[in-house]
C-alpha cells in the first residue's frame, strides 16, 4: 500500500465521472481524493506534464485509475 498526499493540490471545478463508477461500489471518493492531490494514477508522461499546465493555468485535469473489482486496486 502506497502513501498518498492528503491535501489538495488545488479546488475542483465541475466533476466528471463515468456512469460505470457511478453504477459501481467503487468508493469514488477515494479517487477524488488522489485526484485533487495530483496523484492521477495511470495516465502517460505527457498527460502529467499537461494536468501540471493545466492545474497552473486552472484547465481541466485528467485522471485514470486501474481498479480491479474482484479483489482490489492495482
Amino acid at each position: 500500500m502506497g502513501f498518498h498526499r492528503l491535501d489538495p493540490l488545488f479546488q475542483p471545478g465541475r466533476l466528471l465521472v463515468s456512469p460505470g463508477v457511478l453504477d459501481s461500489a467503487i468508493e469514488y471518493q477515494r479517487y477524488l481524493r488522489r485526484h485533487l492531490a495530483g496523484d492521477w494514477g495511470d495516465i502517460c508522461e505527457d498527460d502529467e506534464w499537461e494536468n501540471r499546465r493545466a492545474v497552473d493555468t486552472d484547465e481541466a485535469v485528467l485522471s485514470q485509475y486501474c481498479i480491479n473489482l474482484s479483489g482490489g486496486d492495482t
